[in-house]
Formats: structure tokens, sequence, C-alpha cells
């Protein structure tokens, strides 16, 4: 569906400041990057942000067609905490601070036509978790309201 591309674009336009300031490393589309089987290869991206639309849900209620259309974030990179770690890699921001900077940036974001809500985080979940591989990721889902 075309929305789809257009949210996804408007995304990374609003997060193209985590780039610039060197936040992240990557960010891009999610077109299936983290499905490679080489570990090392992934974490080569890292820091890193894949956005991907999906989730089209409609209701009629009371003759209205209100629908319900999400934004996942795929956050990936290997390190939690940035400098407050104890040990490990302080190259980077840490997953935990760019999950913050997501939420600042997309969060009661208007993205989409005047018919459409901003888009509110619904939920953050732990994704991968290796301590062994250094190799963390974590994804945001989002959402917003409109009438069609």
């Amino acid at each position: 569906m075309q929305i789809f591309g257009e949210i996804e674009d408007a995304a990374i336009e609003v997060l193209k400041p985590l780039k610039e300031s060197k936040v992240i490393k990557t960010l891009d589309f999610y077109d299936g990057q983290l499905d490679q089987e080489e570990l090392a290869a992934i974490t080569l991206q890292f820091p890193a942000v894949y956005a991907v639309c999906g989730d089209l849900k409609n209701q009629e209620i009371n003759r209205v067609n209100e629908s319900k259309i999400g934004l996942s974030f795929i956050v990936g990179d290997s390190n939690l905490r940035g400098k407050d770690a104890t040990r490990g890699d302080y190259t980077s921001a840490g997953i935990y601070d760019i999950l913050q900077s997501i939420f600042e940036l997309i969060h009661n974001t208007k993205l989409l036509p005047a018919q459409w809500t901003p888009f509110t985080l619904r939920a953050v979940q732990k994704i991968v978790n290796s301590r062994q591989h250094r190799l963390w990721v974590y994804g945001m889902n989002y959402e917003s309201k409109g009438i069609l």
C-alpha cells in the first residue's frame, strides 16, 4: 500500500538528526537486514535503526470506518548503556539512549494527513539479547488512528 511507504519516508525524515549527529550509523527502511546468517556482518551496521510500516486494521463503528496503522522501529547496537556502561563498547550512545531519542522524536508526532492522529508508543520489546555476540536488538511499536 502506498500509505506504508509514505509513513516510512516521513519517519526516516524525522529521525535524520540521529544519523547527522552520529548517534546512529545506519538509518534505513527494514528490508530483512537482520536476517543475515553472519552475526559479524550485522553488527558492522550498528548502531542501527530500521523503520517498517504495517498492521493496518479497519473496524466499522456506527457506519464509520476507523483505521489503525502501525509503525515499527528495529533498533540494534552492540552496547546497551553507552558511556554509562561499566564495560563494553563506549563508542556508541547505547541502545537505551537510542530508544529514548526515537521516543522523543516520534511519540505524538503527526506523520500522516489531518484525518490521522499523531503516532503514539504502544510497546517496546527485546528481540535479541546476546552478550556473547555483543548483539542487542529491540523493537518499538507505534500506532496512529484515522477515519477512512
